[in-house]
């Protein structure tokens, strides 16, 4: 169903999903309810005031309802309305993408069905290997339900994406992989972060086949500074050291335009593999040494970076520095659902424009995304002579159609 109710109201969802909710703290909070949110339930009957099943909201208008589609996907999708945003005003209207869409997200059929597509969608693009980042937290952070009353979380999240993996590989390409980056929020206090830091670790030792390391999201300027959970790091290093264990870390760090914005200071302290985005890097030139010594890879996203207005000019993006710097570089999508577009082919197209890469460059780039991915051993040598055969498929058909035109009637 879908809340088609005013533009913004906010009440509190005692049980909306037929599963116990606490709206905020002791269940006396508040959840805001969006025109366009989208959730499941038993029955009509059940759902609260203001959500609507679809099919009825289509009839209403008469004919396919292509006007209330309209509507809904300006809701959910961002358009050229963020154009004249700044970071900040883009985030807000992001974030609001992510709570209309949340509560459908949180069925566990919906979410399963939700990856196969999206397995679909990357394998039609060409993409063989994906990494996820994985909400898997305290407190609900999440956690999937069913309409039997089951919640999942923890340890039964990750078989989720475990058995829809399988299930793909089975069905459809053995030889697509996937591994998994547990991440929390950067919005959340100290406590809660160093018990989503724990509950990462024992859900990393259990499930290393397919958990990576574990990651901070969302928006950094106004939320809390990698370095404001110190204490948790120290923590975790003395962790470390008592069981001669390295939880790998991925974090989001540096978006944003700020030079005050240390974060990416923290992240190469704190021996990231991979840093998100990085985009402001370029005023911390002192850190250059440590992260070419360290490996350190860069995660470069052009399109999130252009929409939520880091970098109006792709052409003059950060990246082209880094590049020219030697630093291990890789291109990801970043929520392209919510840009509206899918895959990795648009992020890809827009740098080989932007950042004028040649042919060498895109081979180093797209053999670089696999070694400086999360797999390892038998996995990775595996990818990599899938890789390299489709490289040189590509290429022979690139020789051809060329051939084709240097050499029939009217070429030349």
């Amino acid at each position: 169903m879908v809340f088609w109710g005013e533009d913004e109201t906010v009440r509190c969802l005692e049980q909306p999903f037929n599963v116990e909710v606490k709206c905020g703290e002791g269940g006396g909070g508040e959840v805001p309810l969006l025109k366009g949110m989208l959730a499941f339930f038993n029955n009509t009957d059940s759902a609260p005031e203001g959500f609507r099943l679809p099919e009825d909201l289509r009839r209403e208008e008469g004919g396919e309802g292509v006007e209330f589609k309209r509507e809904l996907r300006s809701l959910l999708v961002s358009d050229s309305s963020l154009k004249g945003m700044d970071s900040g005003e883009a985030w807000e209207f992001f974030n609001k993408i992510f709570v209309r869409v949340g509560p459908a997200m949180a069925y566990r059929n919906f979410y399963e069905a939700y990856l196969r597509n999206t397995f679909d969608v990357h394998r039609e693009d060409n993409v063989q290997h994906v990494e996820v980042r994985a909400l898997c937290g305290n407190n609900g952070l999440g956690d999937l339900w069913d309409f039997g009353g089951k919640v999942h979380r923890g340890g039964e999240v990750i078989d989720v994406y475990r058995r829809a993996l399988r299930e793909y590989q089975e069905s459809v390409d053995s030889d697509f992989t996937m591994k998994l980056i547990v991440s929390s929020l950067r919005v959340l206090d100290e406590k809660t972060i160093e018990e989503d830091v724990e509950e990462a670790v024992g859900l990393w030792q259990q499930n290393g086949d397919i958990i990576m390391g574990f990651d901070l999201v969302a928006e950094e300027d106004p939320n809390h500074r990698t370095l404001d959970y110190l204490d948790v790091w120290v923590k975790l290093k003395e962790w470390e050291e008592r069981e001669g264990e390295v939880l790998p870390l991925f974090f989001h760090d540096g978006e944003s335009n700020d030079r005050n914005n240390t974060n990416v200071f923290d992240a190469v302290m704190l021996g990231c593999k991979r840093i998100g985005h990085g985009t402001n890097l370029y005023y911390f030139p002192v850190l250059y040494d440590a992260i070419k010594e360290k490996g350190t890879v860069i995660e470069v996203n052009p399109i999130s970076n252009q929409i939520l207005r880091y970098v109006d000019n792709l052409e003059l993006h950060p990246v082209n520095g880094f590049l020219a710097e030697g630093f291990n570089v890789v291109i990801a999508a970043d929520d392209p659902g919510a840009f509206g577009y899918a895959g990795l082919s648009w992020d890809w197209w827009a740098s080989l424009l932007a950042f004028q890469l040649n042919v060498k460059s895109l081979k180093t780039l797209a053999r670089g995304s696999l070694l400086h991915s999360g797999l390892e051993g038998v996995e990775l040598n595996r990818a990599l002579e899938v890789w390299e055969g489709n490289w040189q498929q590509w290429v022979a058909g690139r020789v051809e159609v060329l051939n084709r035109g240097g050499g029939g009637e009217g070429g030349d």
